[in-house]
């Protein structure tokens, strides 16, 4: 059912055999494009796909199920719906040639994550954000890319409130686990005086 939901919702349909065959260059397999991962809000209501190119960026595309609505965002990806279905995180990444000429040069490709609300489009931005996710509680949690030589991996894990944009920081994260009922963090910190602590966090009241 998700998948057939998804083929509607993105249009993609068979190819009749009947069909009179087309001639395949490099120029038009250069303009091909394919659906990479998706997924589907958990009422069902938003679906998300990144849609990738051969030579050129790629764009995450989120779209109501219902076909009412659909915005497109250039060099999106790995789209993931809060549980209310109510907010989109993605991440967003520089232009292809841009990523590619930092690569070239041994420099960091840097990523932002953004988490955006499906009803007006308020955007809240998180620059260098490695790994993120929705609690079923309903905060999104997020941790930045640690920096090159920084002390045990260390880095800034941060919680973000949708509803509110209200947001704790917490610097020096190691790692972090939820509970099975995503409403307690275990966060393991490290600071520079080789003090290393495990930190139990209530998202709830960010303490």
């Amino acid at each position: 059912m998700r998948r057939s939901l998804l083929f509607l919702a993105f249009g993609i349909v068979a190819v009749s055999a009947a069909q009179t065959p087309k001639t395949l260059t490099d120029e038009v397999a250069k303009t091909w494009e394919t659906l990479g991962p998706w997924t589907v809000s958990r009422d069902g209501g938003w679906i998300a796909a990144t849609v990738n190119r051969v030579e050129a960026d790629g764009r995450l595309v989120v779209k109501k199920s219902d076909g009412t609505g659909t915005f497109e965002i250039p060099n999106g990806s790995g789209a993931i719906f809060s549980p209310d279905g109510r907010y989109v995180a993605y991440r967003l990444s520089p232009p292809r040639a841009v990523a590619e000429k930092l690569r070239n040069e041994r420099k960091p490709v840097d990523t932002t994550l953004v988490l955006r609300s499906l009803a007006d489009g308020k955007e809240t931005k998180v620059e260098n954000a490695g790994s993120f996710r929705f609690l079923k509680t309903g905060p999104l949690v997020y941790r930045r890319t640690p920096a090159e030589g920084s002390k045990d991996n260390a880095a800034e894990m941060g919680l973000i409130v949708p509803a509110t944009g209200e947001t704790l920081v917490l610097p020096g994260v190691t790692d972090w686990a939820a509970n099975k009922a995503d409403d307690l963090l275990a966060v393991a910190t490290s600071t520079d005086r080789q003090t290393r602590s495990v930190v139990l966090l209530d998202p709830a009241i960010r303490t």
